[in-house]
């Protein structure tokens, strides 16, 4: 069947099993999707994790934005960092790591249920890269104004 596909209008069936490589890969990422494969979890927590660990060192580095939250207590900017980079960001990837040696099924369910928590974790830190980036953007509109 590949064959008259390929030779009636230069459609090849891997093209075929490429979209659904790829749009099962993005349903693991997505937190309302259907339970994704093993390998697939691995691979959307390690990605998660990744991506909260940078945009976390990131937000590290830089003061505490000024506003309600953060412009009072920069413990606290700190701290929700601190869990982050130190809790959270390392049982993301270890249990990427875990999945792709073990199938037990306890692990299983736990990553399983860790996926929406890592998302919410990664927008969290967006969050806070997000106000120190407004916090910029102020301080450089009120300078330019002076």
């Amino acid at each position: 069947m590949a064959a008259v596909y390929s030779a009636g209008n230069g459609f090849d069936m891997t093209d075929i099993e490429d979209l659904t490589n790829i749009s099962h890969m993005l349903r693991s990422l997505l937190p309302f999707a259907s339970p994704p494969e093993v390998a697939q979890l691995a691979f959307a927590l390690w990605v998660l994790g990744s991506t909260t660990l940078v945009l976390a060192l990131t937000a590290l580095f830089h003061l505490p934005p000024a506003g309600p939250v953060f412009g009072r207590c920069a413990a606290a900017y700190y701290a929700i960092l601190g869990v982050v980079l130190l809790v959270a960001v390392p049982v993301e990837l270890l249990t990427a790591l875990c999945l792709r040696h073990s199938r037990e099924g306890r692990l299983l369910a736990f990553a399983s249920y860790f996926l929406p928590c890592a998302h919410v974790l990664l927008l969290l830190v967006i969050s806070e890269c997000y106000s120190w980036k407004l916090n910029l953007g102020v301080a450089s509109i009120s300078s330019l104004r002076k």
